[in-house]
């Protein structure tokens, strides 16, 4: 695994395959969540470049879902975070969580530095 170097609060607006066009697979049952995202650094398969793991704010689940990304291209404008790599993803940065779901989140993701 890489190197985690930024986690956010962000909330999933959309995930598109590259030429825009929305998906209908299992990604989907993370638009519109909020939770912590992860932003890494490979240091093996690809060393420098970044992927992404996210983890969404669910206290009452029975276990922490998440999903990672392959290796792409992280931009930003504003508060919103675009990340390319076989899908387009594209995140809010917000503040909807409380300070104990943020250290729940921390401590269940393993991202805690």
């Amino acid at each position: 695994m890489g190197k985690c170097y930024r986690q956010e609060i962000v909330k999933v607006i959309s995930v598109s395959d590259l030429e825009g066009n929305p998906i209908d697979d299992w990604r989907v049952e993370f638009v519109n969540t909020v939770g912590l995202l992860g932003i890494f650094k490979s240091e093996r398969k690809a060393p420098g470049k970044q992927y992404l793991c996210y983890f969404p704010n669910e206290p009452d689940g029975a276990m922490q879902r998440y999903f990672h990304t392959s290796v792409g291209i992280l931009t930003e404008k504003d508060n919103m975070i675009y990340f390319k790599s076989n899908y387009i993803y594209k995140f809010e940065v917000v503040d909807f969580v409380s300070d104990d779901d943020y250290m729940a989140l921390l401590l269940n993701s393993g991202l805690e530095n």
